[in-house]
C-alpha cells in the first residue's frame, strides 16, 4: 500500500496485490468526494449455472494487453517505414517512463526507511513539452 501527498496536498492512497494465485486482474477505482469512477473489465464470458455465475480471468497479462502491445508496435513499424514518420501518439514517452522509475525509486527508499519521500523531479525536457 503507498501513501501519497500531491503538491496541493491531496492524499491518495494505492493499494497493490500481484500474487493473486486465481488468475491476472486488473481493477482500477478512483474515489472521490463527489463519486467515483472504476475501470471497465474487458469483455468476457460469464457462466450461471447452478445457482451463480462466474467469469473466467486469464492467467498472465497477455489476453488483456495484447492488441495496446499490437497497436503500439504496428505504429512504430509505420513511422519507420515513412519519410516522414507520423507525430508521435499522445501516449507515454520516455519521459514518463523515466518519471515513473523515479517515483518507483522513491517507493523503494521509503519502504526501506519507513517513512515519507519527498519527489522533487527535475525540469522536463524541451523535447517532451506539451
Amino acid at each position: 500500500m503507498l501513501i501519497l501527498r500531491t503538491a496541493s496536498g491531496t492524499l491518495i492512497d494505492v493499494e497493490v496485490f500481484v500474487n493473486a494465485g486465481y488468475g491476472y486482474e486488473v481493477r482500477c477505482e478512483l474515489v472521490g468526494e463527489t463519486g467515483t469512477v472504476q475501470l471497465d473489465t474487458p469483455s468476457a464470458t460469464v457462466a450461471r449455472r447452478g445457482g451463480g455465475t462466474t467469469r473466467s480471468l486469464p492467467m498472465d497479462w497477455r489476453p488483456r494487453f495484447a492488441e495496446a502491445y499490437r497497436a503500439e508496435l504496428q505504429h512504430w513499424v509505420d513511422g519507420a517505414r515513412r519519410a516522414n514518420p507520423p507525430a508521435p501518439s499522445p501516449a507515454a514517452t520516455a519521459w514518463d517512463g523515466y518519471v515513473a522509475t523515479y517515483l518507483a525509486q522513491a517507493c523503494v527508499q521509503a519502504f526501506e526507511t519507513g517513512g515519507p519521500v519527498a519527489i522533487e523531479l527535475p525540469n522536463r525536457p524541451a523535447l517532451y513539452q506539451p
